[in-house]
Parts: C-alpha cells; structure tokens; sequence
C-alpha cells in the first residue's frame, strides 16, 4: 500500500491511498464477504493524527547521548542503538512518519517486529496486518508512507531503521521507478483465485482501487427473498416538507430494477440495472425526495449505499481512501453510469 500523510497544523493526517491491484482485489473480495466496517491497516490509520515532534527533541538527544542522532549518519547506523533511542523517544511521543517528514529524509523501516511501539506507534497494528517492511519519504507538506509484508532490499543490513541518504524526490520521481524498487519492492505473493461472476462484472466498470474506496466509505447491503426493497418514495402527511434523497447506489452483485407509481398505484419497470451500474443517483444530484421505487428482481442482490456527503468527497478527492486518479474516475463514472 501506499498512503499519502498531510501536514495539517500540529500534526499529521492520512489524506490519499493507493494499492497495487492486485493487492486492492484481494482486499475487495474480502471486503465484499464481510457485512460491518471494512477494517484494514489504512482504514485505522486514518482514524487519527499522529503528532510532528519538534526540535526540542534533538537537544533532548544529544543532552542524554553526546550525539545528535536525528542525522542521517547516526539513527540505527552509527550512532546509538534502537532501544536507547525508543527510550528517549518515548518522552516526546515521536513515531517514525513525524521524524521523516522533521529530518526531510527516507526512513526505511526492514523489520516492524523489531521496533519498540513507542518508536513506531502503530506496531501491533502494522503485525495484525502482516506488514512486515515500511519505508516513510518526506516531503514539503507531509509524508508519503509505503508498505509491504516484506522488504527484499538492502537484505545484507542488519539494523530495523536505516535513515536513507537519498533525495525524496527521486524517490517518489514517476520516471526514475528503479531508484524506489532498489531501496523498497513489494512483491505478489496473494493466491491466484478466479473471480466470482458478479464481482468480475463489476470490475469492468471500476478499478480495483476505487472499488475498494466505494466499500470502505460506503455500506453493504444485501438483498434476497422476501426482502427486495432497496428505496422507495416516502408518504408525508399534507404541508410537512419531504426530506431529499440521501443516498446513491452501486449494484455489486444480481439485478435491480427501477420503478415509477402510475396515478393508478401500479409499479411500472423503466430499467433494469447489472452489476457495476448506479442506480437512485438522478434524484439525490437533484437534491429532491425519492420519486422511484428501487427494488432487487434476482434471488441475490448487493449493493454500496453511498450517502451525499461521501459522494461529494469522491469527486472532490477529500476522501483518504483515495487519490487522484480514483477521484477522476469516480467523476466519469458517475457521469457515464
């Protein structure tokens, strides 16, 4: 994964994601079968700030040691060892992203079990989730943090932390991707499963990444017999104002149809919608009450209710669980679908 940390204030914040693909799809199969909160290592570190620390801590350090090790010859290569600086570090709430993006250079982190959690606050995290292998590259107004179960590189060093003596911008330069996969390089090691029908559908639609993002904000609902009801229209007693539709929604799995109320009571069908399509979006863009009746004709049906609010921060790329590119995508989805 790849995960952008934005400079706000005092602190900073997960503002951008992104996965290989194949890393997203396996991420999304799952994502798919569970029925609560998409929980992953991104999503939990997205749920708070993680303080900057200041310079004060440097002459903390060199008060207590002799050296100033926030240097690129000193942290975990020259200088003093990892658990004197934990220790240290423990007194001013340092972690690993803070400290790249102070120092202004790549920190490669080779073993996240071998580092204290006051050094690296998200440990037993980053281990729930099989993370093996981290590196953090700074940059003017934050931090960009990169993450694999295990990092091949640089495998003839033996300490945790490896402070890199290389520019950031090359690293994170587009056209020099052999500087970045010679210090980090993530391989494909996920089991190789076919698709299910309805998911691979749905992939022709959306990318992996942005089909991700769609199930982390939205939510999962599923539909069979006896229970078919997506949306409908809502009576409201005479003078009191209908509230708009709220949501939209992307069918995942079976077919859904769109029906109108004749003056007569009769549903009548104007669409059926597959899998990867939009469906009840024409009347929360319009900003007026549900005037369709939405309803699942398979025997299976799922969907990812979007509200309003999580839509709008798709097309504006607010969203953490996304970037740029998804941000993009999402918009010429909406408005081909």
């Amino acid at each position: 994964f790849a995960m952008r940390w934005e400079v706000v204030h005092d602190q900073l914040y997960v503002s951008q994601t992104y996965y290989p693909p194949w890393r997203a799809e396996w991420l999304v199969r799952h994502a798919l079968e569970s029925h609560g909160h998409v929980r992953t290592f991104v999503t939990v570190s997205a749920e708070r700030g993680i303080p900057i620390p200041d310079n004060s801590n440097a002459d903390l350090i060199q008060e207590q040691t002799g050296q100033v090790v926030l240097n690129v010859e000193d942290i975990g290569v020259n200088g003093v060892d990892i658990d004197e600086w934990a220790a240290i570090a423990c007194q001013s709430r340092d972690d690993l992203v803070g400290h790249a993006w102070r120092l202004q250079q790549p920190v490669l982190c080779k073993d996240v079990s071998g580092l204290s959690e006051v050094v690296f606050s998200r440990k037993a995290l980053a281990l729930e989730f099989g993370i093996g292998s981290m590196l953090f590259v700074p940059t003017p107004d934050g931090v960009f943090e990169l993450g694999a179960l295990s990092c091949e590189a640089m495998a003839e060093d033996s300490q945790a932390i490896i402070v890199l003596d290389k520019d950031p911008a090359e690293l994170l330069c587009l056209h020099q991707g052999d500087t970045l996969s010679s210090v980090f390089c993530a391989t494909h090691d996920e089991d190789e499963q076919p698709l299910p029908p309805a998911i691979s559908q749905v992939s022709k639609h959306l990318s992996w990444n942005l089909m991700l993002a769609l199930r982390i904000t939205g939510s999962l609902r599923r539909f069979g017999e006896g229970n078919t009801v997506l949306a409908e229209p809502i009576d409201t007693p005479l003078g009191e104002v209908q509230m708009p539709a709220g949501e939209i929604f992307i069918v995942m799995e079976g077919i859904f149809g769109t029906f109108r109320k004749t003056v007569r009571g009769d549903l009548v069908l104007l669409l059926k919608s597959p899998p990867g399509t939009v469906i009840g979006a024409d009347d929360v863009w319009a900003n007026r009450p549900r005037s369709v009746h939405l309803r699942c004709l398979s025997d299976k049906g799922t969907v990812v209710a979007l509200p309003r609010r999580i839509a709008k921060r798709l097309e504006l790329g607010s969203s953490p669980f996304i970037g740029p590119k998804e941000a993009e995508e999402f918009i010429e989805y909406m408005k081909r679908e």
